[in-house]
């Protein structure tokens, strides 16, 4: 069930999660396959999922992967 982008981004809310991706074709097969998740790929280092409850995505680059999950908070008003 696809959640509408207005229920999705609500202050205080986990909006993004970025992991470390190792082999992506080998974590896009794992997701796809376990949960039915679909990709977009931005580069060959990069593959987003969207639309699963949660926005994200995996980064295979060992420079420009972070070393622990990014967790993106969605805010209304940062003040």
């Amino acid at each position: 069930m696809e959640q509408n982008e207005a229920e999705m981004r609500r202050s205080g809310k986990i909006d993004y999660v970025e992991f470390p991706g190792g082999e992506l074709g080998k974590v896009k097969d794992f997701y796809s396959k376990a949960f039915g998740w679909r990709f977009i790929d931005y580069g060959p280092t990069y593959a987003a999922f969207e639309n699963e409850g949660l926005d994200g995505g995996f980064q295979s680059d060992a420079g420009a992967a972070p070393a622990k999950p990014l967790v993106v908070l969605f805010a209304d008003d940062l003040d």
